[in-house]
């Protein structure tokens, strides 16, 4: 199992930049093609979805259906995968930010009842409790 880190899953997903998104798109082709599966933690799945929205200014359903696709993908391994498509699934639904829903995926997990927010979005969420002054 091979892991990628942020930029190089961004560029494969973006090829905004021809040399980076060739490396990138090669060396996981390659990877594939030795039958080596592709590991996508949290960190990188949340970071990318970041990066493709601030940057890119891709589109909520743009993002959710790119998360959906690196999910689906047999060839990527991505960390405690049921609770990311749970989040996905929040994340389609609501306004609060892929990280938030998949912040309270996770917590909810480990057994947490809530999770504490300032964030108006997030305390819209079933495992988030909106901190109100």
């Amino acid at each position: 199992m091979i892991g990628l880190d942020t930029n190089v899953l961004a560029r494969f997903l973006v090829a905004d930049d021809e040399v980076q998104a060739a490396r990138a798109r090669t060396y996981i082709e390659r990877a594939i093609a030795a039958g080596e599966t592709l590991y996508i933690n949290r960190v990188v799945l949340v970071e990318t979805v970041w990066i493709l929205a601030k940057f890119y200014r891709r589109s909520r359903p743009v993002l959710a259906d790119a998360i959906e696709r690196i999910l689906q993908a047999a060839e990527f391994e991505v960390e405690e995968k049921q609770l990311v498509w749970e989040a996905l699934q929040e994340f389609r639904r609501g306004s609060a930010d892929f990280a938030d829903t998949l912040i309270g995926a996770v917590n909810r997990f480990a057994g947490c009842s809530t999770t504490a927010t300032f964030d108006k979005d997030a305390g819209k969420l079933k495992t988030f409790s909106l901190l109100v002054p």
